[in-house]
């Protein structure tokens, strides 16, 4: 679909998924107003939305804000508004590439999620685009996007064969995968995982 010069307002123009989403939107046609969120909060900008009659709102999160909480998530679990990330473990979160590509002994038995933020970026502009689109949607827990540490380390190794890291896993505990499909045509996770990896080795986080 082409933007044909329509006005879109996006919020939060300076965050990360906010910068892909305001260059794909620009090089579809469209033309871009930006708006503060620090100066108007989301429920603010709804009311607008609201009084001005707009006939469509694409509202983003992330799971990252509830789920890091140290509760189980196995099927039978709901994650509902009760659910808080807690910061200690969103830290903990952040530092398990690192380690994994400092020669860390083991890399963890978890299991993780994968998103491109292109993706992210492009699912906001088609829930707008398509009119049949409503409710909400979740760009997470996808099969071919859920590796256990176990493929992304073998991913790693075909990526930076000179790499040496560590085969074994922390425990040998069994883990329940969690994921639910939903139809968009992914970025691949090798890619994913790459860019991630370079984009530590730019800002100096990590080197090799």
């Amino acid at each position: 679909m082409n933007g044909a010069g329509k006005v879109l307002s996006v919020t939060g123009a300076s965050g990360y998924v906010a910068s892909w989403l305001i260059k794909l939107l620009l090089q579809r046609g469209y033309i871009v107003d930006l708006i503060d969120l620090a100066v108007k909060g989301t429920l603010n900008v709804l009311a607008s939305c609201a009084k001005a009659s707009v006939k469509r709102v694409v509202v983003t999160s992330s799971v990252a804000a509830v789920e890091h909480n140290g509760r189980p998530k196995t099927p039978d679990v709901v994650i509902d508004e009760t659910w808080f990330s807690s910061h200690e473990i969103c830290e903990k979160s952040k530092e398990m590439m690192r380690c994994i590509l400092a020669r860390s002994p083991t890399f963890p038995n978890l299991s993780v999620r994968w998103v491109h933020v292109q993706d992210v970026a492009m699912a906001d502009i088609l829930a707008y685009e398509f009119p049949s689109a409503t409710g909400r949607y979740y760009l997470v827990e996808r099969v071919a996007q859920v590796a256990h540490y176990s493929e992304i380390v073998k991913i790693i190794y075909g990526l930076y064969p000179s790499l040496q890291l560590s085969q074994n896993c922390a425990d040998d505990k069994p883990f329940i995968p969690i994921y639910q499909p939903l139809g968009i045509d992914f970025v691949p996770l090798e890619r994913c995982i790459k860019e991630t990896i370079e984009s530590l080795k730019e800002k100096g986080f990590i080197s090799f």
